[in-house]
């Protein structure tokens, strides 16, 4: 008896299932590498584009975390430039001097409102501020313009930041370390003056968002006016900086940067817990207190001075 085989017509012959699956089997492996090619695509590009909206979402709460740093409470000493030297002023009227009306006083440039503040010394002023926050890293400069007349609004700007404790002055500049510069072009418009609101129409943002050192104080200099030729003296409604509170990178939180600590033998994650000479006095040798080389200069301050918080005659004089 001769039995018959099953078959499907495949090119006009009879060909056996199981050899009609060996000739197509490569073209559903080609189809299921293409289909698992592009769902891997699909959801790479997925997982890319909510990738980029992670980035922008926290770029976004990034900027919103920028708060101002200065504020009509904080220590502030308004001067002049001159050579290595910031030099306080004070309360007069000479003309080309460094010194201010009375009610145009350094402390005006940051009491929130359009009262200015005036120096007659005309180039080179400004002011050195501590700010009563703390550490803090400036990333942008705001200015409004005064009252009147524009050829005294400052035409150019340097800000310096120092962690070194300040005095009343005079402040050498090699205590500073210049952060940014550039031109300055305020707007033509007009803030008034005495209690009136800060109108951000007459608003300039600097930005400098590559700063990523905190400092305790800054020194805000204006080299240029307007117009020299013409301009009796310097004069701003308000400066402020913004940025963030506290160091970047200070894990343990003890006010030493964790790039300080880990250049300098310090346990970045140690705020000076261990080894603290009793529970809660934080003065551990790996801490802002500490004093592991024993010189009787804590962290913070061999730090401030630039000197090896390691080494106890680090400027190698024998003593």
């Amino acid at each position: 008896m001769i039995s018959k085989k099953r078959g499907v017509n495949f090119s006009s012959e009879k060909v056996p299932l199981r050899a009609f699956f060996l000739r197509v089997r490569p073209h559903f492996s080609n189809i299921l590498l293409f289909h698992t090619s592009l769902l891997f695509t699909n959801m790479f590009s997925k997982i890319l584009l909510m990738s980029k909206l992670a980035l922008l979402v926290l770029i976004a709460n990034g900027a919103a975390k920028a708060e101002d740093l200065l504020s009509p409470s904080d220590t502030v000493y308004g001067g002049q430039l001159t050579g290595d030297n910031f030099q306080v002023g004070m309360s007069g009227f000479a003309a080309g001097a460094n010194n201010w009306p009375g009610g145009e006083a350094p402390v005006n440039a940051l009491d929130g409102v359009g009262q200015k503040y005036l120096n007659f010394a005309r180039l080179n002023t400004g002011i050195v501020v501590t700010p009563g926050i703390g550490p803090s890293v400036a990333t942008s400069l705001k200015l409004w313009a005064a009252n009147d007349a524009p050829e005294r609004d400052p035409a150019s700007y340097e800000i310096y930041g120092t962690n070194a404790v300040l005095d009343q002055g005079p402040f050498p500049v090699s205590s500073f370390v210049l952060i940014t510069s550039g031109d300055l072009d305020l707007p033509g418009s007009r803030n008034p003056g005495g209690g009136a609101t800060l109108n951000d129409v007459n608003l300039q943002t600097v930005e400098f968002n590559g700063n990523v050192t905190a400092y305790t104080s800054y020194m805000i200099i204006f080299p240029t006016v307007k117009n020299g030729g013409s301009a009796n003296s310097m004069q701003i409604a308000e400066i402020q900086l913004d940025g963030s509170v506290g160091l970047l990178g200070d894990f343990d939180g003890d006010g030493l940067s964790d790039d300080y600590e880990n250049a300098n033998g310090l346990d970045a994650n140690d705020d000076g817990t261990v080894g603290e000479s009793s529970p809660g006095a934080m003065d551990g040798p790996n801490g802002a207190l500490g004093d592991p080389d024993g010189d009787g200069l804590s962290n913070t301050e061999e730090r401030d001075l630039g000197t090896d918080p390691q080494d106890e005659d680090s400027d190698q004089d024998g003593l």
